[in-house]
């Protein structure tokens, strides 16, 4: 149990830093929108709290006090927040590529309200894998 508890942070870590590193990319393309810093923010929020919330989570997994039930609940729920997030740098890269290609026609539109779902979804995913950790009595931070 301890291993894949271990395995997760290690995915986390690497999520948080690939996922930042291609909004930043995409924040700086000259053109992109408030929307977008907006995203980011509420992104980067979301990272922070899945990253301690994983550190409460592999604690708990340490301590034994996991079933293996447990653990593979938590990894799917973390896995779809990762795929959450893939989504999220997707939206962000497309509406920077717009952005670039139609300055000022506003044919960017479409592809904001892309990434704003795309985040809202993840802070959905977010929110239920940190539930789902609190469920089992796992101290997260906050609580």
């Amino acid at each position: 149990m301890r291993v894949m508890g271990r395995r997760i942070g290690a995915q986390v870590m690497l999520s948080v830093l690939l996922s930042v590193a291609l909004l930043d990319v995409a924040l700086v393309l000259p053109g992109c929108s408030s929307a977008n810093r907006v995203a980011y923010e509420a992104t980067a929020t979301t990272h922070v709290t899945v990253q301690e919330a994983m550190k409460g989570w592999n604690l708990w997994v340490g301590q034994g006090k996991a079933t293996v039930a447990q653990e593979q609940a938590v990894k799917n729920a973390f896995q779809r927040w990762q795929k959450a997030m893939l989504v999220v740098c997707d939206a962000g890269a497309l509406e920077a590529a717009a952005a670039q290609t139609n300055m000022g026609t506003g044919g960017t539109a479409g592809f904001g309200a892309a990434l704003q779902q795309a985040v809202a979804n993840a802070a959905r995913e977010q929110a239920d894998l940190v539930a789902l950790m609190g469920s089992f009595g796992v101290k997260l931070p906050g609580s």
